[in-house]
Protein backbone atom coordinates (compact mmCIF):
# COMPACT_ATOMS: atom_id res chain seq x y z
CA UNK A 1 0.00 0.00 0.00
CA UNK A 2 2.68 2.49 0.57
CA UNK A 3 4.58 2.44 -2.70
CA UNK A 4 1.29 1.95 -4.40
CA UNK A 5 0.71 5.55 -2.66
CA UNK A 6 4.04 6.91 -3.27
CA UNK A 7 3.76 5.61 -6.81
CA UNK A 8 0.12 7.53 -7.35
CA UNK A 9 1.61 10.32 -5.68
CA UNK A 10 4.54 10.80 -8.13
CA UNK A 11 1.92 9.74 -11.43
CA UNK A 12 -0.23 12.93 -9.73
CA UNK A 13 2.98 15.26 -9.82
CA UNK A 14 4.74 14.30 -12.69
CA UNK A 15 1.14 14.89 -14.83
CA UNK A 16 0.68 18.27 -13.31
CA UNK A 17 4.14 19.72 -13.80
CA UNK A 18 4.06 18.29 -17.10
CA UNK A 19 0.28 19.49 -18.18
CA UNK A 20 -0.35 22.05 -15.67
CA UNK A 21 -3.85 20.69 -14.64
CA UNK A 22 -5.32 17.14 -13.61
CA UNK A 23 -8.55 15.76 -13.70
CA UNK A 24 -10.54 14.24 -10.94
CA UNK A 25 -11.54 11.59 -12.84
CA UNK A 26 -7.81 10.47 -13.26
CA UNK A 27 -7.98 10.52 -9.64
CA UNK A 28 -10.86 8.38 -8.92
CA UNK A 29 -9.70 6.07 -11.56
CA UNK A 30 -6.77 5.94 -9.39
CA UNK A 31 -8.81 5.29 -6.02
CA UNK A 32 -8.79 8.40 -4.42
CA UNK A 33 -12.31 9.20 -3.04
CA UNK A 34 -12.19 13.17 -2.84
CA UNK A 35 -9.84 14.07 -5.64
CA UNK A 36 -11.23 18.02 -5.25
CA UNK A 37 -9.39 17.89 -1.66
CA UNK A 38 -6.92 16.14 -2.49
CA UNK A 39 -5.42 18.41 -5.09
CA UNK A 40 -6.24 21.35 -3.11
CA UNK A 41 -3.87 19.94 -0.55
CA UNK A 42 -0.95 19.26 -2.96
CA UNK A 43 -1.06 22.26 -4.84
CA UNK A 44 -3.11 25.14 -3.08
CA UNK A 45 -1.83 27.87 -5.59
CA UNK A 46 -4.17 26.24 -8.07
CA UNK A 47 -7.84 26.28 -9.16
CA UNK A 48 -10.03 23.48 -8.55
CA UNK A 49 -12.84 23.77 -10.82
CA UNK A 50 -16.24 21.25 -11.67
CA UNK A 51 -14.11 18.63 -14.11
CA UNK A 52 -10.27 19.07 -12.88
CA UNK A 53 -7.28 20.99 -10.98
CA UNK A 54 -5.60 23.91 -13.12
CA UNK A 55 -2.25 25.62 -11.82
CA UNK A 56 -1.82 29.43 -11.58
CA UNK A 57 0.21 29.09 -14.77
CA UNK A 58 -2.97 28.34 -17.00
CA UNK A 59 -4.93 31.15 -15.49
CA UNK A 60 -2.14 33.67 -16.21
CA UNK A 61 -1.88 33.00 -19.85
CA UNK A 62 -5.39 33.44 -20.13
CA UNK A 63 -5.54 36.45 -18.69
CA UNK A 64 -2.76 37.62 -21.02
CA UNK A 65 -4.38 36.07 -23.76
CA UNK A 66 -7.39 38.34 -23.28
CA UNK A 67 -5.41 41.27 -22.33
CA UNK A 68 -3.89 41.40 -25.39
CA UNK A 69 -7.55 40.55 -27.13
CA UNK A 70 -8.71 43.76 -25.23
CA UNK A 71 -5.98 45.84 -26.19
CA UNK A 72 -5.89 45.48 -29.74
CA UNK A 73 -9.75 45.76 -29.77
CA UNK A 74 -10.15 41.52 -31.07
CA UNK A 75 -11.79 38.32 -29.78
CA UNK A 76 -10.38 35.30 -28.22
CA UNK A 77 -11.85 31.71 -27.30
CA UNK A 78 -10.35 30.35 -23.87
CA UNK A 79 -11.30 27.31 -25.21
CA UNK A 80 -8.66 26.86 -27.38
CA UNK A 81 -6.43 27.66 -25.01
CA UNK A 82 -7.78 25.42 -21.84
CA UNK A 83 -7.17 22.39 -21.86
CA UNK A 84 -9.47 20.07 -23.61
CA UNK A 85 -11.48 18.13 -20.63
CA UNK A 86 -12.77 22.29 -19.73
CA UNK A 87 -16.44 22.38 -19.60
CA UNK A 88 -18.09 25.53 -19.74
CA UNK A 89 -18.93 26.31 -16.76
CA UNK A 90 -14.80 25.85 -16.02
CA UNK A 91 -14.34 28.44 -18.17
CA UNK A 92 -16.74 30.63 -16.97
CA UNK A 93 -14.82 30.39 -13.23
CA UNK A 94 -11.33 31.25 -14.79
CA UNK A 95 -12.50 34.15 -16.50
CA UNK A 96 -13.55 35.12 -13.25
CA UNK A 97 -10.28 34.67 -11.87
CA UNK A 98 -8.66 36.68 -15.11
CA UNK A 99 -7.82 40.28 -13.88
CA UNK A 100 -7.62 41.17 -17.47
CA UNK A 101 -11.37 40.38 -17.49
CA UNK A 102 -12.16 41.36 -14.47
CA UNK A 103 -10.80 44.98 -14.34
CA UNK A 104 -11.83 45.40 -17.77
CA UNK A 105 -15.57 48.07 -18.49
CA UNK A 106 -14.59 46.63 -22.19
CA UNK A 107 -15.02 43.01 -22.01
CA UNK A 108 -17.89 41.26 -23.14
CA UNK A 109 -18.35 37.46 -23.29
CA UNK A 110 -20.20 35.32 -25.54
CA UNK A 111 -20.73 31.51 -25.19
CA UNK A 112 -18.76 31.32 -22.10
CA UNK A 113 -15.57 31.65 -23.72
CA UNK A 114 -15.42 34.40 -26.37
CA UNK A 115 -14.10 37.01 -24.82
CA UNK A 116 -13.85 40.09 -27.19
CA UNK A 117 -13.78 44.42 -26.89
CA UNK A 118 -16.54 46.31 -26.69
CA UNK A 119 -15.19 48.56 -29.78
CA UNK A 120 -14.75 44.34 -31.74
CA UNK A 121 -18.85 44.36 -31.61
CA UNK A 122 -19.67 47.82 -32.23
CA UNK A 123 -17.59 47.45 -36.21
CA UNK A 124 -19.39 44.13 -36.38
CA UNK A 125 -22.71 45.76 -35.52
CA UNK A 126 -21.76 48.20 -38.08
CA UNK A 127 -20.82 45.95 -40.35
CA UNK A 128 -24.57 44.11 -40.61
CA UNK A 129 -26.78 47.14 -39.67
CA UNK A 130 -27.69 47.48 -43.63
CA UNK A 131 -28.31 43.79 -43.90
CA UNK A 132 -30.40 43.35 -40.76
CA UNK A 133 -32.16 46.37 -41.67
CA UNK A 134 -32.96 44.34 -45.27
CA UNK A 135 -34.00 41.24 -43.81
CA UNK A 136 -36.22 42.79 -41.16
CA UNK A 137 -37.94 45.06 -44.08
CA UNK A 138 -38.47 41.93 -46.23
CA UNK A 139 -39.61 39.24 -43.03
CA UNK A 140 -42.38 42.53 -42.59
CA UNK A 141 -44.42 41.88 -45.92
CA UNK A 142 -46.62 39.19 -45.51
CA UNK A 143 -46.27 36.57 -48.57
CA UNK A 144 -49.43 35.43 -48.72
CA UNK A 145 -50.27 32.44 -51.32
CA UNK A 146 -51.34 33.58 -54.82
CA UNK A 147 -50.30 37.02 -54.46
CA UNK A 148 -47.26 38.14 -55.85
CA UNK A 149 -44.66 40.39 -53.90
CA UNK A 150 -45.46 43.51 -55.92
CA UNK A 151 -49.20 43.31 -55.49
CA UNK A 152 -51.66 45.73 -53.49
CA UNK A 153 -52.29 43.30 -50.35
CA UNK A 154 -56.34 44.05 -49.61
CA UNK A 155 -56.86 45.55 -45.94
CA UNK A 156 -57.29 42.86 -43.39
CA UNK A 157 -60.92 43.95 -43.14
CA UNK A 158 -61.72 42.80 -46.77
CA UNK A 159 -62.52 39.00 -45.82
CA UNK A 160 -64.76 39.72 -43.12
CA UNK A 161 -66.83 42.27 -44.95
CA UNK A 162 -67.06 39.60 -48.05
CA UNK A 163 -67.96 37.05 -45.59
CA UNK A 164 -70.61 39.42 -44.48
CA UNK A 165 -72.06 40.01 -47.52
CA UNK A 166 -72.18 36.45 -48.58
CA UNK A 167 -74.05 35.66 -45.55
CA UNK A 168 -76.62 38.47 -46.31
CA UNK A 169 -77.24 37.27 -49.95
CA UNK A 170 -77.93 33.86 -48.73
CA UNK A 171 -80.73 35.06 -46.08
CA UNK A 172 -82.26 36.86 -49.00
Amino acid sequence: PALQSKTQERWIGSFYRSNQYITFDALTKLGIKQPAKHLKKLYPDGLGLETLHVAGTIIDQVDGSIGEALSEDHWIDIMGILPSQCSFTDATAILKKCPAYAKSKDAQVFTDSVVCSRKFVDGCTDLFTAKIKEAAAAAAIPKLPGVAADSAIPPASAPVAAAKSASVEEDV
